[in-house]
C-alpha cells in the first residue's frame, strides 16, 4: 500500500513539474513572440516618420524645380529632418543595418538631397517615386520579417492591410500632391502631366469609394475636385502652398490611420 501511495505521489510530482516547465516553456515563447512583435512595430513608427518626410521633400522640391522660390526653406529642414531620421534608425539595432534595402535608401538619399537642384523637375520626381517606393517595400520587409501578418485589428481585419493596403493608398495622395504642387508652381499643365493626374484621380476616387472613414472621405473630397478644377486645366489657378496644403490633409488623415492601427497592436500586445 505505502509503496503503491509512493508511486502515485511521484507520478504526481512529475505530472506537477512538467506541467510547471511547459507552462513556464509557453510563456517564454510568447514573451519572446510579443518582443518581436513590439520590436517590429517601434520600426514601423519610425520608418513611417521617415516616409511621410521623404513624401513631404518630394512635393516641395517638385514645386521649387517648377518656380515655387518659397520652398526652399522648407526644403532645408525637411534635408535636416530626413537626417536626423535614418541616423535615429541607424541606431534603433541591428536588423536594419543587414538590410540591403536600407542601404540602397540611404545611398539613394545621400545623392538625390544633394543633386536634386542640378536635375530637371521631371527626373527629380521620378527619383523621389523610386525612393518613396523603396521605403514602402522596407516596411513591408520589416513587417514581415517581425511576422507582424501573424496579428490582427478589429473585426478580424488583417494587420498587413496598414502596409499593403493604407500606405499604398496614402502614396497615390503623395503622388498627386508632388505632381499637382508642381504644376501650380509652373501655372502650365502638361498632355503627360495631365494623364498621370487622371491616372491617380481615378485611383484616388476608388479609394473614396472603398474607404470606411467619413474623415478620410471628408479629406479628400475637396482635394479631389481641386485636381479636377484647379489643376488639370490649361492654366492652373490655385498657389502651389495653397494646394499642397490642401493634398497634405487628405495625405494626413489617411496616415493618422495608420498610426491609429499600430497603436492599437501595440494594446493587443500589451494585453496579450
Amino acid at each position: 500500500m505505502d509503496n503503491y501511495l509512493n508511486i502515485v505521489l511521484v507520478v504526481l510530482a512529475v505530472s506537477a513539474l512538467l506541467a510547471v516547465v511547459v507552462w513556464f516553456s509557453n510563456y517564454r515563447i510568447r514573451q519572446q513572440t510579443n518582443m518581436r512583435y513590439q520590436q517590429g512595430i517601434d520600426w514601423l513608427q519610425q520608418l513611417r516618420e521617415l516616409l511621410t518626410a521623404v513624401q513631404q521633400h518630394r512635393g516641395l522640391t517638385n514645386g521649387y524645380l517648377n518656380g515655387d522660390e518659397s520652398a526652399k526653406i522648407r526644403i532645408a529642414e525637411l534635408q535636416r529632418q530626413i537626417g536626423q531620421a535614418i541616423a535615429k534608425l541607424n541606431q534603433q539595432g541591428p536588423w536594419i543595418q543587414r538590410s540591403e534595402r536600407w542601404k540602397s535608401i540611404q545611398d539613394h538619399w545621400a545623392r538625390l538631397s544633394t543633386n536634386y537642384i542640378n536635375h530637371q523637375a521631371s527626373y527629380a520626381l521620378e527619383q523621389h517615386n523610386r525612393l518613396v517606393l523603396n521605403v514602402l517595400h522596407l516596411i513591408e520587409d520589416c513587417a514581415e520579417q517581425h511576422h507582424l501578418q501573424e496579428l490582427q485589428l478589429a473585426a478580424n481585419q488583417p494587420a498587413e492591410e496598414l502596409w499593403k493596403s493604407t500606405l499604398f493608398n496614402a502614396e497615390y495622395i503623395g503622388q498627386a500632391r508632388a505632381l499637382g504642387t508642381g504644376v501650380a508652381a509652373s501655372a502650365h499643365c502638361s498632355s503627360v502631366e495631365r494623364i498621370r493626374l487622371k491616372y491617380l484621380h481615378s485611383k484616388l476616387e476608388e479609394y473614396q469609394l472603398s474607404v470606411a472613414t467619413s474623415q478620410i472621405k471628408g479629406k479628400l473630397s475637396p482635394l479631389l475636385s481641386s485636381i479636377e478644377t484647379n489643376v488639370m486645366v490649361s492654366h492652373p489657378s490655385i498657389q502651389p502652398s495653397a494646394y499642397f496644403a490642401l493634398a497634405t490633409e487628405a495625405l494626413d488623415s489617411v496616415i493618422v490611420g495608420f498610426d491609429q492601427g499600430l497603436e492599437q497592436l501595440n494594446r493587443q500586445i500589451k494585453t496579450s
